[in-house]
């Protein structure tokens, strides 16, 4: 298993698997890429934004999981 250093400010904070790095975030940034034409979505209960016309940025929180986000942007005609 292949360890990973986290730094902050240079000093070395962590050295652990990616697995338990991973396990202690909170949220996690989805970045998915919209076809093109697809209409503008709208997510309830997450924090997202339109980067540009085809890039949508969404954040995950640890007990949301992103089924839904799929979900919703399937509902409403999305297409990724």
């Amino acid at each position: 298993m292949s360890q990973h250093r986290h730094h902050q400010h240079g000093e070395l904070v962590e050295n652990t698997s990616m697995k338990a790095l991973l396990s202690k975030l909170k949220s996690e940034t989805f970045i998915l890429d919209l076809a093109p034409k697809s209409p503008v979505p709208k997510l309830e209960g997450y924090q997202y934004q339109l980067v540009d016309t085809s890039t949508l940025e969404v954040e995950v929180l640890r007990e949301q999981g992103i089924n839904s986000v799929f979900a919703q942007l399937s509902a409403q005609g999305c297409r990724y």
